[in-house]
C-alpha cells in the first residue's frame, strides 16, 4: 500500500508541475504565473501534530535548523505521512494502474495472498 501511496503522490505532483507550467506557457512574458499559483507539492516525509487551540505549544529549534524540540500543556496527536495521503484518497489505484507499479512476480505474489483488496479501487 505504501507503494501506491507514494507513487500516486509522485504522479499528483507531476501534474501540478505540468499545470503550472503550461499555465506559463500560455500567460503573457509581463504576468508571473508562479504568483498566482505556485506549484504546490507534498514533499515526503513529513507529520502532522494537531491539539486544541487552548493548549500551550513550546517549540525550540536549533540554529542549525536540523532538531526541533517540542513540548506540549496537553495531550496532542501526531499523524504521519502515510495516514494524511490516505486521508487525501491517494491510497487506491486501478488495477492497470497496480500492474504498472510492481513486477509480475511481485503482482502474483500480492494476489495470491490477497494483499490488494484495499488497494484496487471498486
Amino acid at each position: 500500500k505504501q507503494q501506491v501511496l507514494y507513487r500516486n503522490l509522485v504522479k499528483r505532483n507531476r501534474q501540478r508541475q505540468d499545470k503550472v507550467g503550461s499555465e506559463t506557457l500560455a500567460s503573457s512574458s509581463t504576468e508571473n504565473v508562479h504568483e498566482k499559483s505556485p506549484i504546490q507539492k507534498i514533499s515526503i516525509p513529513f507529520c502532522l501534530i494537531s491539539t486544541s487551540t487552548k493548549h500551550k505549544v513550546e517549540i525550540e529549534i536549533d540554529t542549525d535548523q536540523r532538531d526541533a524540540s517540542l513540548s506540549f500543556s496537553d495531550p496532542f496527536q501526531i499523524h504521519d505521512d502515510k495516514q494524511l495521503l490516505e486521508l487525501n484518497k491517494l491510497g487506491k489505484a486501478t488495477r492497470e494502474d497496480v500492474q504498472s507499479m510492481f513486477p509480475n512476480d511481485l503482482l502474483k505474489y500480492c494476489e495470491a495472498n490477497n494483499m490488494l483488496k484495499d488497494i484496487i479501487e471498486s
